[in-house]
């Protein structure tokens, strides 16, 4: 549980400076896991939606390329040859590899201003809000070449 707590279909951990989203998406034709953080001096909500949350993104955008491709193929559950076994490896692995690493490491703004300066930090679309408002320092946080909302 590491702290979050369940509403509908999303998990959330908040403290005084940032509400962590992790955002389950179990849909009739697809699924997908979303990561989101929310800046409480700009949104004092602790339940923000996935496109309310300032800093975000798709499990599909953490992944390492190769796995990239199983994973966008895996959450098609339309596709007949889906590897149901090999789908939850690929799932597993990024929440052990990429999700809780992240997760831990932004429970704080500084937190978060370092791993959007990092050059993985470039996988996160983060909202304008948070550029105008210089809450988080730094020339990361202007870059043009961020992911596009999904």
């Amino acid at each position: 549980k590491l702290g979050f707590r369940r509403r509908r279909e999303s998990w959330y951990r908040y403290n005084r400076q940032v509400v962590q989203l992790v955002d389950v998406r179990l849909g009739h034709n697809s699924h997908g896991l979303r990561l989101g953080l929310t800046i409480r001096r700009l949104n004092r909500t602790t339940h923000p939606s996935y496109v309310e949350c300032h800093v975000r993104a798709g499990l599909q955008w953490l992944l390492p390329r190769e796995e990239e491709l199983v994973f966008n193929a895996a959450r098609d559950l339309r596709t007949p040859e889906i590897d149901v076994e090999n789908m939850v490896t690929v799932f597993w692995r990024c929440i052990q590899d990429r999700v809780l690493p992240i997760l831990d490491s932004t429970r704080t703004l500084e937190g978060i201003r370092v791993l959007l300066e990092s050059d993985f930090g470039r996988r996160f679309q983060v909202e304008r809000v948070v550029t105008e408002s210089g809450i988080l320092r730094g020339d990361a946080l202007n870059r043009r070449d961020r992911p596009e909302p999904d």
